[in-house]
């Protein structure tokens, strides 16, 4: 299906022909599979239509002869098969190719932290968990740095039904001297500072789950008794001469590819081969583009509960189309950035992301050819319109600034860029 994830209108409507107030599948045509496309002022009466092209097995948007363009993955296109995730602009209305379960919410909560499902990508993560949780198998995650991966042995250990605790722990700050002591404890006098018998960790999560985040990072030392610890199910405290019992499983995690440390000599074969028991891969935000407009709205929400923030068709096609090198962590960070920037709401366009965010957006977008209307100002070629010129033009066209750019046949990220050097706000000029 195609889910709105922006429209120059918020409410989303829930009729199965119906899927945002600015766009309308309306009927299958005669004789053929296809669905056309109409919308509001920003689109043409029939803008585009997806078919399915039966020699390809595979659906296709094409553009009907529309005014400002149908555009797929930041390319105008004429006629583009469609991949799960795509990016589709449709005049001010941005939607991303998805196939979506009526079951499943699309936001999760994990104890007092939520995470946001709405790709196929990360329900595929979540049903795994599902399947694998109530088992006894020690379980891996892998994924690039700020996937989530945490959030997602929270939501395994939910659903292993265990009545013990989940502990956490990063094994890239454990310190060599202390790594033992926090991990298996250590009795009264063990070292100096020892004025007590401690629990480690493993013992604290007794009954339910040790998450051992980084654990490509343990020493060697540390990975032997980790693996004495896993095969026979007890630890011995540092300055203990007896063992304890431990029944804690173990879900450790990891953003290197622990096989090629094992083939390297720097991480234990047998270890792995126990944690790894049952592996969950987090995919990385490039390839779950789905879940990027969600996450824009919960994290909004979160960071700033009760203050409104409208995110541009410009600005949301951009997010949607950036690769997130960093994952959720950098689009927390860049959201973080724009609620100090418009601390009491209000709109978020391309002028308050950094350049990288829509770099993919400029490089990738075509230009489109000028069409000069008489009586608006039109600078010559690589001249920048004035303020006033960029006011009339604001003006004329209700704020929309796609318009602007093709008037004057430049790419709306420049001009934004533009109305950012004269400070003009493009929603101040919208009907």
């Amino acid at each position: 299906m195609l889910r709105v994830v922006h429209t120059p209108d918020a409410e989303l409507l829930g009729h199965v022909q119906t899927l945002g107030p600015a766009v309308t599948l309306i009927g299958r045509g005669t004789g053929e599979n296809h669905l056309r496309i109409a919308g509001d002022r920003s689109l043409s009466r029939n803008h585009a239509a997806v078919v399915y092209d039966s020699a390809a097995r595979r659906f296709a948007l094409e553009d009907q002869g529309s005014r400002n363009g149908t555009h797929v993955n930041g390319r105008r296109a004429e006629r583009e098969h469609l991949a799960t995730g795509d990016v589709i602009r449709l005049g001010e209305t941005v939607l991303v190719l998805t196939v979506r379960a009526a079951d499943r919410d699309e936001v999760i909560r994990v104890g007092e932290r939520s995470m946001v499902v709405a790709s196929p990508a990360m329900r595929g993560v979540l049903a795994q968990c599902e399947r694998v949780g109530p088992t006894d198998l020690h379980v891996l995650i892998t994924g690039e740095t700020g996937v989530g991966k945490e959030l997602v042995a929270r939501y395994l250990h939910g659903c292993s039904g265990a009545t013990g605790p989940l502990v956490a722990v990063n094994c890239a700050t454990l310190r060599a001297e202390l790594a033992a002591s926090e991990l298996f404890g250590h009795v009264k006098g063990a070292f100096s500072g020892a004025d007590r018998d401690r629990k480690g960790l493993l013992e604290a999560a007794a009954g339910g789950t040790c998450f051992l985040d980084e654990v490509g990072e343990l020493l060697p030392d540390i990975q032997a008794q980790l693996l004495r610890a896993i095969e026979e199910h007890e630890v011995r405290p540092v300055g203990s001469s007896r063992t304890r019992r431990v029944d804690a499983r173990i879900v450790a995690a990891t953003n290197v590819e622990l096989g090629g440390a094992v083939d390297g000599g720097e991480f234990r074969s047998d270890l792995y081969a126990r944690l790894a028991q049952w592996t969950v891969a987090v995919p990385p935000l490039k390839e779950r583009r789905e879940d990027v407009p969600s996450l824009v709205r919960h994290l909004l929400e979160a960071m700033a509960p009760g203050i409104e923030y409208a995110v541009t068709a410009d600005a949301m096609e951009a997010l949607c189309l950036h690769d997130w090198p960093m994952n959720v962590r950098e689009l927390s960070s860049l959201l973080r950035r724009v609620t100090v920037d418009l601390p009491g709401g209000g709109e978020v366009d391309l002028d308050l992301l950094p350049g990288e965010a829509i770099a993919r957006l400029g490089s990738r977008a075509d230009v489109e050819e000028p069409e000069p209307v008489p009586g608006l100002p039109s600078p010559p070629p690589g001249q920048a319109p004035t303020r006033t010129e960029l006011e009339i033009l604001l003006t004329h066209y209700g704020g929309h600034v796609t318009e602007v750019a093709r008037h004057l046949g430049r790419h709306r990220v420049q001009v934004h860029r533009w109305l950012k050097r004269h400070d003009l706000q493009a929603a101040d000029f919208r009907r």
